[in-house]
């Protein structure tokens, strides 16, 4: 049931990992790509897990404060959008970076999925 679970909010966070032509923040896939599931069993408890490796995943999800990134941190990506780093760099010295909540929304959108799915594990565990 968790499996099930995990599964679904993984599928629902790569789909709001839109690409960028589609107005979204997707570039080369890799972030999307990333985002597994896992279900974890310690000590009598059973966690599902859903998130990334990626380093950037976080300020993706959260956003981030203006702050400067570090000269050639964005240098192919600029240069794959043709745009000056430079100026990339700018704007996120000036703005920060707006925060996508790709995950807090899938698992937002799950609630009632994962409700019903884990009830009826349970219910099926106490009829046992």
């Amino acid at each position: 049931a968790m499996r099930d679970c995990t599964l679904k909010v993984e599928s629902l966070a790569k789909q709001k990992l839109k690409p960028w032509a589609q107005g979204g923040g997707v570039d080369t896939g890799r972030l999307r790509a990333s985002i597994t599931p896992e279900v974890r069993a310690e000590r009598g408890t059973v966690r599902g897990v859903v998130g990334s490796n990626v380093v950037y995943a976080p300020h993706v999800e959260l956003g981030t404060r203006p702050h400067w990134p570090p000269p050639g941190a964005l240098a192919v990506w600029a240069r794959r959008h043709g745009v000056s780093e430079y100026s990339i760099r700018k704007a996120i010295a000036t703005h920060g970076t707006k925060a996508r909540r790709y995950l807090r929304g899938a698992l937002q959108e799950s609630f009632e999925f994962i409700r019903g799915r884990l009830g009826r594990a349970v219910g099926g565990i106490i009829k046992r």
